[in-house]
């Protein structure tokens, strides 16, 4: 039996909410979910994720929490992911997990993943990517679901074979979806 899904997806990555909020608010006139990654914003500011997308529910964190408890901020911010549901839609949603590098939210019998995974430059690469990739498997694993909906930025290219690429190989074949 065939299924028919006439919801619409999208994953964005922001480089920066000030430099990319009105085409978020564009996506949100146009798809149903919106996977975010990289906003930029701290935990006091994820209220600017809903006030582009007033129609929407916010499934988010802020990759800065951590630099903010240490006290003064130092560099160049990083990371920050949520997912967008519209309004009507939220009223099925559940917020199963939510971290700097993940948010995981189940909607009626699906699975949404938003990740931002760590690029070669970051401090412990390849253990902060396999670190964050068995978070996310143990999640998937511990919910019952029956589709599995996956969107962000895996930072991996794809074209060239690596450490990185095996894992998520691996990935997709301990979840049966290779």
């Amino acid at each position: 039996m065939a299924t028919n899904f006439p919801i619409r997806f999208v994953s964005f990555n922001m480089h920066g909410y000030n430099q990319s909020k009105d085409y978020l608010s564009s996506l949100c006139s146009n798809y149903d979910i919106v996977f975010v990654q990289e906003h930029l914003l701290l935990p006091s500011e994820l209220n600017l994720l809903t006030a582009c997308a007033p129609k929407f529910v916010l499934f988010g964190s802020s990759a800065l929490s951590s630099c903010i408890s240490r006290g003064l901020m130092r560099g160049r911010p990083y990371g920050g992911v949520a997912i967008l549901v519209r309004s009507e839609m939220a009223l099925k949603c559940q917020l199963v997990c939510c971290s700097d590098r993940y948010v995981i939210v189940k909607w009626r019998d699906a699975l949404l993943v938003c990740v931002y995974m760590p690029c070669k430059g970051t401090t412990n690469y390849e253990d902060s990517y396999r670190d964050t990739i068995a978070d996310i498997t143990a999640v998937i694993h511990d919910n019952v679901h029956r589709w599995l909906i996956c969107g962000g930025d895996l930072n991996l290219d794809f074209a060239f074979s690596g450490p990185m690429h095996d894992v998520y190989l691996n990935l997709l074949a301990a979840l049966s979806y290779s």
